[in-house]
């Protein structure tokens, strides 16, 4: 069979390629198509939320902006920073004040509103509280948002005046949910005598879920959490987070007594992590066997668990670790799985 000529190859090439016009379409279609949710956020009520939220008092500073979704989707988002101790009261004004303008106004035709504030208290420690959305349009014109009810304005207001009295212990940040408080406490030298587990809350919060972190001197990283009426003792904290282990060791202390299996039932656990690898890919006996002493005895806790760090195991990237039911205060040598590696580590853990 004879080539093609070069002239029959040029003109079948030139056939090949589409029309320079429709190139050109299929490249402003998809052009549009990238640019169409940002153009839908142009202006949604920014300017207007910004003129409002700049001439509060307590308002320090405020960015607001439209963040697109799906195709034609506009969330206007609020990040407001307050002026420096600003009172619980006047925080929550700004808060509830903004959602009800937002609402309010012709000028707002986003499809929802996140607002978030934040701002210094004391001398060292920050509060956080937002991220609430309220979608548009109201069904009935009126201000019926949950997030603006009496029962929730009042809880609003609580809890930031809870914020401020933890503020002020010198904690380094709070952030504050209408169904959660967490405190950040940086580097302590001891368990804080302040802990958010053991504060007592009113009734009205026994469904505030608490989470206090904090790092001891020791190297310990610790996370408790917790609700008013669940509360883990103090004393197992203290027995665990005061072992020394080897330098260069990363151990986190982990409490959750809120914790649930299938069927909502209640598992308080306690859980350790970041133990050096024994000779069985499982915590190394000499520094799990003191943690579990320490938790031997402990009331409150229905599970326990003992852990490497991530990755100790050649091949793997998670958690290598010796687990344990507890009842009434005592760890079930019977329970624990692997049966001989878990039996190995109970069985030191009693000679101590």
């Amino acid at each position: 069979m004879n080539a093609p000529s070069q002239g029959t190859a040029a003109v079948a090439a030139k056939n090949a390629r589409p029309p320079t016009l429709v190139r050109v379409t299929i490249v402003l279609a998809l052009a549009l198509m990238i640019l169409l949710p940002f153009v839908s956020c142009i202006e949604k009520g920014q300017t207007y939320m910004h003129h409002w939220l700049s001439n509060q008092d307590a308002v320090a500073r405020a960015a607001v902006y439209c963040v697109p979704y799906m195709e034609t989707g506009c969330s206007l988002t609020a990040k407001v920073t307050l002026v420096p101790d600003t009172s619980a009261k006047s925080a929550a004004a700004v808060f509830n004040g903004a959602l009800e303008e937002s609402m309010r106004s012709s000028l707002v035709t986003a499809n929802e509103f996140r607002i978030s504030l934040e701002w210094q208290y004391g001398s060292t420690a920050v509060i956080r509280h937002g991220g609430m959305t309220i979608p548009y349009p109201s069904t009935s014109g009126e201000i019926t948002a949950e997030q603006l009810t009496a029962k929730t304005r009042t809880r609003r207001v609580e809890l930031l005046d809870i914020a401020t009295d933890l503020a002020e212990d010198g904690v380094q940040s709070v952030d504050v949910g209408l169904g959660s408080l967490v405190l950040e406490r940086g580097e302590v030298d001891e368990v804080p005598s302040t802990l958010l587990a053991h504060r007592l809350f009113s009734d009205r919060f026994t469904d505030v879920r608490l989470i206090d972190r904090f790092t001891t001197y020791g190297g310990w990283s610790v996370e408790i959490t917790s609700t008013p009426v669940n509360q883990p003792p103090r004393e197992v904290i203290e027995k665990v987070t005061s072992i020394q282990l080897e330098p260069g060791i990363e151990p986190k202390l982990s409490i959750d007594t809120t914790n649930t299996y299938p069927g909502n039932e209640l598992q308080p656990t306690i859980e350790v992590r970041g133990l050096p690898l024994g000779d069985e890919d499982t915590p190394a006996l000499d520094h799990a066997a003191p943690i579990l002493a320490a938790i031997d005895g402990a009331q409150g806790f229905t599970d326990v668990k003992l852990c490497t760090a991530a990755g100790a195991v050649k091949g793997t990237s998670g958690y290598s670790c010796v687990y344990y039911d507890m009842h009434d205060g005592k760890v079930d040598r019977d329970s624990g799985y692997p049966r001989e590696q878990s039996r190995e580590v109970y069985d030191a853990a009693q000679r101590l």
